[in-house]
């Protein structure tokens, strides 16, 4: 992938993860002393200016010192402002040959459009582990408190509400299961049935939809063993979906996704919306 983000609550550990990954692309070994030597490593902070920005992409743009890779480090991005945040998406959507970005901050706080065209690494167990053990202590198996923290994306309000609440958990069944039509080119339309005019349900099931499509980057990057996955139990038929789609197509439909959630937090009623998305998404397919 040529786009990380790695969260945890340890933000020492995170930043020491990401100046590791950063030596082994651009010397093989992780001697993170070497990195401020190198003219092909840029490290910044989510304050960073659109010019600096502006001024990355140009650089990134030419030939690197070592002529394989560079490594652009941008901590604590989820205080990136509009201006900069619209910089960063051009380089994230034609990133040049060998350049890699490697960005850490809180994950909800960083802008959906950067999240859904990056690999997201959750560093740490101590969120999962206390999800985990809080739907143990309310009557959840090991295996399926597992599971449900996996679903609900690390997620304690969630991962609860899909361990107490029947219909949830047959939203996001029925939500995947849509989704997974569209990406055969089919109109499932019953999908509409499912949300039907609740606000809420249909923005839960597009959330639901859009860590799909993480999955399938995942899958499709070969990195599937190595991060969180939220749609275990439906894994082989995302792995085959994400395998007869390339990177664009994935990034358009998680575009998409985001745009549909952007509209039902507006007061337009929310069956046209899925409606638009479903017609969109098929349109992607097809092309």
């Amino acid at each position: 992938m040529h786009g990380y983000i790695i969260t945890g609550a340890d933000t020492a550990a995170v930043e020491k993860l990401m100046k590791e990954c950063a030596a082994l692309l651009l010397f093989g070994n992780e001697d993170v002393e070497r990195l401020p030597l190198s003219p092909d490593y840029m490290c910044f902070d989510g304050t960073i200016k659109v010019d600096e920005v502006r001024s990355v992409r140009k650089a990134v743009n030419i030939a690197g010192f070592t002529g394989v890779n560079r490594a652009v480090l941008i901590t604590n991005a989820h205080l990136m402002n509009g201006f900069s945040i619209n910089a960063m998406l051009k380089m994230l959507e034609e990133p040049p040959e060998g350049t890699h970005f490697f960005l850490s901050g809180i994950e909800q706080r960083i802008i959906a459009t950067i999240r859904s065209r990056c690999m997201i690494v959750r560093l740490g167990n101590g969120d999962e582990s206390e999800v985990r053990g809080h739907l143990i202590s309310i009557g959840a198996s090991p295996d399926e408190a597992a599971f449900l923290t996996s679903a609900s994306g690390v997620s304690r309000s969630i991962a609860e509400r899909l361990f107490n609440d029947e219909a949830f958990r047959e939203l996001r069944k029925g939500s995947i299961k849509a989704f997974l039509g569209m990406l055969r080119g089919e109109l499932p339309l019953e999908c509409v049935k499912l949300f039907g005019n609740d606000r809420n349900a249909a923005a839960a099931g597009v959330e639901f939809m859009l860590s799909v499509c993480h999955d399938m980057l995942a899958y499709k990057s070969g990195s599937s063993a190595d991060v969180a996955l939220s749609s275990p139990d439906f894994s082989e038929e995302l792995r085959s979906a994400a395998m007869d789609l390339d990177f664009s197509a994935l990034g358009a439909i998680s575009d998409t996704l985001i745009a549909a959630m952007e509209r039902l937090g507006s007061n337009a009623r929310p069956t046209p919306i899925i409606d638009r998305m479903i017609l969109d998404i098929n349109s992607i397919i097809d092309q």
